[in-house]
């Protein structure tokens, strides 16, 4: 994501529990590279939890914000899509514990 702005947003978007794909990117942030920022979130010690969801799923999310239609043949209950969220494990940076107790 070479916009601060929209990675920025992104990154709000997905610390809030949100779950989010590619497809949604480009459509909410205008960036394609959702795959990117999640794995560099992973190597900062994030966890996320990912899963296939289809496209009627992620058109139903994204019409909370915006409309968005389909032709009427495609069939979106089989195209899927990689689903990345942010788990409920919270990391633990170990060097911060205080183990002299």
């Amino acid at each position: 994501m070479k916009n601060k702005f929209t990675r920025t947003l992104a990154i709000e978007y997905i610390l809030k529990g949100n779950p989010i794909t590619e497809f949604e990117g480009c459509v909410l942030f205008g960036s394609p590279s959702i795959h990117k920022l999640v794995s560099e979130m992973r190597k900062s010690g994030h966890i996320f939890n990912s899963k296939f969801v289809t496209y009627a799923e992620i058109k139903r999310r994204i019409n909370k914000y915006m409309m968005m239609d389909h032709p009427k043949d495609l069939p979106i209950n089989e195209i899927t899509f990689m689903q990345h969220q942010l788990s409920d494990i919270k990391t633990i940076n170990y060097s911060e514990v205080n183990t002299n107790d």
